[in-house]
């Protein structure tokens, strides 16, 4: 069954999914088992959801690794190629079709970022957290499933890192790495943090570490554009052009504002100088959008954390709720801009179906 709605209906949907899920989340954040049943209905939407850029390319594909031997998926040299979206895909897609990888895709995206809004529940703005993370990341990963994926399991694997839990860390990046090899990239975080443990420390094996941390961060770094440039999306990258790099305009605004209240941030937490620092990156990434699109999808492994950023902005203000309200509008202004205004990624108009 096919259920098609208009773009307006689509956006409206979408929204009030996000936000009915975002006050379901913060009211549930003292109930571990509730708090996570409370995604149920951004699940479903992903499972059944039938729109999206590359949705028929997922599909194909999908049913090719569903048909495969598995002693095949299993090649070593299959590694690289998201094995472990590939195994997925084999074996769910025979238990419930189409819909129930993407289920299982969708909670493998979620799960890892709700579990870390969890560990930081005391100290984070739930509810700004959940809504800012749904409408700018959670629907970007309806098109590039794999990557996020494997975003998710980095951004958990960083928040194992700041708590010193490094086997956990590597873990996350492992996981991560099975489902797209830019997982990688999440070893960029232990350099970063073995850098700004280091910066005081003026001696010559401080200066060591700092100079061989950042020899690494530029090696990963050129490896993931590598891997980019010569995989399966150097054959469409030019019809990715279209785009112009217009989202660049907000990734420059957003680094504008956490610019100006950066100092009165760190004062209630200390993290948003790696958070800054993140945004940086993102900035400096975001501007090879303008050559490719795809080397571009680097940023989301650092700019997922503006979440946090974000979400802290009403702290520093005595008009708490106005902030939080003008935080929700902006980003619900730039999802209806690229939805609706200049469409990005065609998650508008909202098609579901439902079985298959």
């Amino acid at each position: 069954m096919i259920i098609n709605f208009n773009p307006i209906t689509s956006v409206i949907l979408y929204f009030s999914i996000f936000l009915f899920t975002s006050f379901l989340v913060n009211k549930s954040k003292n109930n571990k088992i509730f708090f996570f049943l409370s995604l149920i209905f951004i699940v479903l939407l992903f499972g059944f959801r039938y729109c999206g850029t590359d949705i028929i390319t997922y599909e194909h594909m999908i049913t090719r690794f569903a048909t495969m031997p598995i002693i095949d998926i299993l090649n070593f040299n299959n590694l690289s190629e998201g094995i472990g979206f590939q195994i997925i895909s084999h074996y769910f897609f025979k238990i419930g079709g189409f819909s129930l990888v993407n289920i299982i895709i969708g909670l493998l995206i979620l799960c890892p970022v709700y579990t870390v809004l969890y560990r930081n529940r005391n100290n984070t703005n739930i509810f700004l957290f959940s809504i800012i993370y749904l409408i700018a990341f959670f629907t970007v990963s309806f098109n590039i499933m794999r990557q996020f994926v494997a975003v998710s399991f980095v951004f958990l694997g960083y928040d194992y890192l700041m708590n010193n839990q490094l086997k956990k860390y590597f873990l996350c990046l492992a996981i991560g790495f099975l489902f797209h090899t830019t997982a990688i990239l999440g070893i960029v975080f232990w350099m970063i943090n073995i850098i700004f443990e280091n910066s005081k420390n003026h001696t010559k094996k401080g200066y060591f570490k700092v100079g061989l941390s950042i020899l690494i961060i530029l090696l990963i770094i050129l490896f993931s554009i590598r891997y980019i440039g010569i995989s399966s999306y150097a054959g469409y990258v030019e019809n990715a052009k279209v785009g112009g790099n217009r989202d660049f305009i907000v990734i420059l605004f957003k680094f504008l504002i956490l610019t100006i209240f950066k100092n009165r941030l760190s004062k209630i937490d200390s993290n948003i100088n790696y958070y800054f620092l993140f945004c940086i990156i993102t900035l400096l990434i975001g501007t090879t959008g303008f050559m490719s699109a795809y080397i571009k999808r680097l940023y989301y492994y650092f700019n997922i954390f503006e979440c946090f950023s974000f979400a802290l902005l009403p702290r520093i203000f005595k008009q708490k709720r106005l902030v939080s309200n003008t935080v929700i509008v902006f980003y619900t202004c730039i999802f209806i801009l690229t939805t609706l205004v200049i469409p990005q990624g065609h998650i508008v108009p909202l098609v579901l179906r439902i079985g298959g």
